[in-house]
């Protein structure tokens, strides 16, 4: 991986915290993530690595306490939905709890 690359990646996971702090992803947020992985420095499965452990990771803050709120469950399904995850990239958990 080049420094490029790892600042990228670095750059991804901080935008993708920032973004989803409020649980929505308005128009200018989309743009915002697309320009750092349009800029060609990350293959699609490295991005896809990233988005993926970003919910697995939300989820597991979700569960900290056992219990899944309404509000909880809204910002997961605003993480899958708005970075338009493929199911192969939303963990079985996370798939469950966006059903409860």
């Amino acid at each position: 991986m080049t420094s490029s690359n790892a600042r990228d990646e670095e750059r991804l996971r901080e935008c993708l915290a920032r973004v989803f702090a409020d649980g929505v992803l308005d128009e200018s947020e989309r743009d915002e993530l697309k320009a750092i992985y349009a800029r060609g420095t990350m293959m699609v499965p490295v991005v896809k690595r990233i988005f993926t452990e970003f919910v697995t990771a939300t989820y597991a803050d979700v569960m900290a306490d056992g219990v899944v709120t309404d509000d909880e469950r809204a910002k997961l399904r605003a993480i899958v939905q708005g970075l338009k995850l493929p199911d192969a990239c939303v963990p079985d958990e996370v798939r469950k709890a966006l059903v409860g």
